[in-house]
């Protein structure tokens, strides 16, 4: 069967738009894609600054650690190391804070801050403990 030229109008445009369509959709998901990468590149940035920070108090624990410490040795109150860190943390992170409890010969670090991508959400934290002995 043989169509003629005029049952065919307006087909092309059809197939234009929705072409269109498709392509539009497409480059959208790219741009979320983008969004989301971002924020989480910026999270992981975050995360990794908490872990240097932590590090850096407990270096200073084992660090203030008499070379002949015995068994029994008690570290100075947690004030004592966290004056200058706590500063650190608020500037380096977000909403930040960090505490530092010490139970024996065991510290635990933990800090926490409000993740940038996630505004009004959760906050986020990171905790190590250590052996300071």
């Amino acid at each position: 069967m043989i169509r003629s030229a005029g049952s065919q109008k307006g087909f092309l445009m059809l197939e234009v738009l929705i072409a269109l369509l498709i392509f539009s959709i497409g480059v959208l998901g790219m741009v979320m894609m983008q969004g989301i990468s971002s924020a989480n590149s910026t999270n992981s940035e975050d995360r990794a600054t908490a872990a240097l920070l932590a590090n850096d108090l407990i270096a200073e624990l084992w660090a203030a650690k008499p070379a002949d410490a015995l068994p029994a040795y008690t570290p100075a109150a947690p004030a004592d190391y966290t004056t200058v860190w706590q500063p650190r943390v608020v500037a380096a992170l977000r909403g930040g804070s960090g505490t530092l409890v010490i139970a024996g010969n065991r510290a635990t670090v933990t800090i926490t801050w409000q993740p940038q991508a996630r505004a009004g959400t959760q906050p986020a934290t990171y905790s190590t403990q250590v052996s300071i002995l």
